[in-house]
């Protein structure tokens, strides 16, 4: 199980930043997350979720999400 941190728009694609409720069961810390590009299937008419493991993709997500909070005025 899963808790959605963020949804971020970046050049006409949607990802979403996930935060397992359980990080140990996954082998992640409490305070990591995973990036994962919400994707459509056309043969089912159904979006799904694809990991992003490219590490700069990653940090660019990260700093949106960032730049997000700061400009709500959220500090983590």
């Amino acid at each position: 199980n899963f808790e959605q941190v963020a949804l971020i728009p970046k050049d006409e694609k949607l990802f979403t930043i996930l935060k397992p409720v359980e990080p140990e069961k996954v082998g992640l810390k409490d305070d990591e997350a995973l990036v994962f590009s919400v994707e459509y299937n056309e043969d089912i008419c159904e979006d799904y979720l694809e990991r992003v493991t490219d590490e700069a993709d990653i940090e660019i997500l990260f700093q949106i999400y960032y730049d997000m909070l700061d400009e709500q005025g959220i500090t983590e």
